[in-house]
């Protein structure tokens, strides 16, 4: 536990103190914080038009007006923000010569991709949470449900983390970041867009596709629903 705790230290240091992480942690909240401003000015809207016509008042909610298009838009900005911050894990120490100092530590290979993993995923939800600021602004204004808004953050969360682990492995396959970026980029992509083929896929196929794609399975989060 010491040899990990040292390890995400180390890399989560390495990169807040960066010029990498202010760059894309402003970057990250100024786009959402866009489509924070859009969905609000639509219900806005809904919510006037809700008052002329009682009947729609029912359809009416902040988790699907709100909560749900907000999260489920971030997802694609996590696209490129994790391979982004996953290229950078491993394929530096290859590329630099020191993974060969490294390997000659007590370490194991299974406590460094752990602490690796780890790092990047606190990384990721520093910036998840700082980015839940904006949900913070429609608690404060309003009384909305916590359920629904905390398990698309959850899932949000848990999806980052899936995505970061495909970005370790590619930056542990090649010593050059873009390779690597391109690589988990791809990837990432096909996870996401996997699930619009079952419909074209007979039987099993179509079956496989489904359970493999991260939207389908992200999507019950953002409902609401906490689904292992």
């Amino acid at each position: 536990m010491r040899q990990i705790k040292a390890i995400v230290s180390r890399e989560v240091g390495a990169f807040f103190h960066s010029a990498m992480a202010p760059v894309v942690l402003v970057g990250f909240l100024v786009t959402v914080g866009l489509f924070f401003t859009l969905y609000i000015n639509s219900y806005s809207e809904m919510s006037l038009v809700a008052l002329q016509s009682p009947r729609a008042g029912n359809y009416v909610n902040l988790a699907e007006g709100i909560f749900r298009p907000l999260v489920s838009n971030t997802v694609f900005f996590l696209i490129f923000l994790v391979p982004a911050l996953a290229m950078r894990l491993f394929a530096p120490e290859f590329r630099s010569g020191r993974y060969d100092l490294l390997a000659s530590w007590p370490v194991s290979d299974q406590t460094w991709v752990l602490g690796k993993w780890l790092s990047g995923l606190f990384s990721l939800l520093v910036m998840i949470l700082c980015a839940s600021a904006y949900i913070g602004v429609v608690w404060f204004l309003g009384s909305p449900e916590p359920g629904p808004a905390l398990s698309a953050i959850l899932g949000e969360t848990l999806l980052a983390g899936m995505l970061l682990a495909w970005g370790l492995l590619a930056s542990s396959m090649f010593s050059h970041q873009v390779v690597a970026f391109f690589l988990a980029f791809l990837w990432s992509i096909f996870l996401l867009i996997i699930g619009s083929l079952e419909r074209f896929l007979p039987g099993v196929l179509g079956f496989a596709a489904r359970e493999m794609s991260a939207l389908s399975h992200y999507e019950r989060f953002s409902r609401g629903v906490i689904d292992s």
